[in-house]
């Protein structure tokens, strides 16, 4: 298994594919709000 607080984030949009491990601290919906900001930084990094 995996170590609490990690969490994989998988995007392809057209040609762009990207895959970034995260390790997370906070309860269940601390680490699902951190997710979604790192995927969003992901996201605006790459220029999509």
């Amino acid at each position: 298994g995996f170590e609490p607080g990690t969490v994989f984030v998988a995007i392809s949009i057209g040609e762009h594919n990207m895959c970034q491990d995260l390790h997370l601290t906070g309860d269940r919906n601390q680490i699902r709000q951190q997710s979604v900001i790192e995927l969003l930084k992901l996201i605006l990094s790459q220029g999509l």
